[in-house]
């Protein structure tokens, strides 16, 4: 699909039945979604969408700010009319202007995994990694506090221990909160 001119983006469609359903992840690209996107194509019709810069989408000099990648998506959005989306981590569009449901999908990492992640040898390392942690906490409560001021009826999940490849490691996570977000739409 072309955007902002001439920037092709690699939109994937596993088809299915039901209202459309758009993945937007974060710096990977929608391919992340092959195994999970095929197990929900009897409630939706299935997207992802890969972002300008990453994999088979184009990588042009210019346009990586959050407000250029949000109209990436929002022109995603309205080409396929979309009615509701999926978004997993760092993903920080313009809510507002967005105009369909949102589900919200973040994995958190846990203090304890930081630190076994990193295994601290000092006490300054520790703390520093706990700063870390409290940083990235805050971060994310701004950007639901962004997601609920501007799609108030949004669902936000946390899954707590997940990272990057949530998709394959919270499989069923997934898959009953994307059910879930689902029925709602069905109201």
């Amino acid at each position: 699909m072309t955007v902002d001119g001439n920037v092709r983006l690699e939109v994937l469609d596993w088809g299915g039945t039901g209202r459309p359903l758009l993945f937007i992840g974060c710096y990977l690209t929608g391919h992340v979604n092959d195994v999970i996107a095929p197990k929900l194509t009897d409630q939706f019709h299935v997207f992802a969408l890969t972002r300008r810069g990453i994999a088979a989408s184009d990588h042009p000099q210019h346009g990586y700010g959050p407000q250029r990648r949000a109209q990436d998506a929002l022109d995603v959005i309205r080409a396929l009319r979309m009615e509701a989306i999926v978004e997993d981590n760092q993903v920080k569009p313009d809510y507002a202007r967005i105009g369909v449901p949102v589900l919200a999908i973040y994995g958190v990492k846990t203090v304890d995994q930081i630190l076994k992640e990193f295994e601290p040898r000092t006490a300054e390392e520790r703390s520093a990694l706990f700063q870390r942690y409290v940083a990235g906490r805050a971060m994310l409560e701004r950007w639901e506090g962004d997601l609920r001021a501007g799609v108030p009826g949004a669902r936000i999940v946390e899954l707590p221990g997940a990272g990057l490849y949530m998709f394959l490691s919270n499989e069923a996570d997934i898959i009953r909160e994307v059910g879930a977000f689902g029925r709602t739409l069905e109201r």
